[in-house]
């Protein structure tokens, strides 16, 4: 009986173990938020934008610095026109033998931070163009989405401490979640470089979205907005 439980545990201990140890990360993720910039509230738009917002909180005191903060951002959206893009991963984390990357909508993008104050909450922002609500017809929430982040050259690795702000529910409601991570990004590897720049940092977004976020945007609360430098 006893050894029946030990195999149990272990088994229900592994997917867990796939990740880094657990420790303090210097800059944490709060959370991630998806949320419609209505035509009217950004100048000349011909259409509602989606803004993405990744919040950041940062260790430490107001005497602690974290140089060079780069976001990584992954939204995997349905393609509506294509076929249904149905159960892709299943509750184990196995990819379905029908799946395949013409099914998805994938967007990329990146953004970097001068430097974070220790203790402060500040947000990375990204956009998407009106013009692929017609081109792609995506609404709502992505299926699936991923953020990555590097500190100062050092790469913030999943543990099990941040993987449930790093990983969305499609990913984290797998058994075995390290398992479907790992299927998904074969999938996003394999998908088209068609889409590469609709997905924008605020630096990359034209001046009309920029007077929004900066004069008119009330969605990131009083919070001053982060230095960002480039990327490339």
């Amino acid at each position: 009986m006893k050894a029946k439980y030990l195999m149990f545990l272990l088994c229900a201990l592994l997917p867990l173990s796939m990740w880094a140890a657990p420790k303090k990360d210097p800059v944490e993720i709060k959370s991630v938020k998806f949320s419609k910039v209505q035509r009217a509230k950004i100048l000349r738009s011909g259409g509602d934008w989606t803004r993405v917002e990744v919040a950041l909180q940062a260790v430490g005191s107001g005497s602690d610095w974290f140089r060079n903060v780069e976001i990584g951002l992954t939204l995997v959206y349905q393609n509506v026109k294509g076929a249904s893009v149905g159960a892709v991963v299943d509750a184990k984390g196995n990819v379905q033998k029908d799946a395949s990357s013409e099914k998805f909508v994938v967007f990329k993008s990146s953004a970097k931070l001068f430097a974070l104050k220790g203790g402060s909450t500040r947000s990375v922002v990204f956009y998407i163009p009106w013009e692929a609500y017609d081109i792609y017809r995506i609404s709502g929430d992505p299926y699936a989405w991923h953020v990555s982040m590097v500190v100062d050259g050092n790469e913030v690795k999943l543990s099990r401490r941040n993987y449930k702000s790093m990983l969305s529910k499609i990913i984290l409601k797998s058994s075995d979640p390290a398992k479907a991570f790992a299927s998904f990004k074969a999938l996003v590897d394999k998908s088209s470089q068609g889409n590469d720049g609709v997905l924008m940092a605020l630096p990359d977004c034209p001046f009309n979205v920029k007077r929004y976020e900066y004069e008119v945007s009330s969605d990131g609360g009083n919070q001053p907005v982060p230095s960002y430098v480039r990327t490339k």
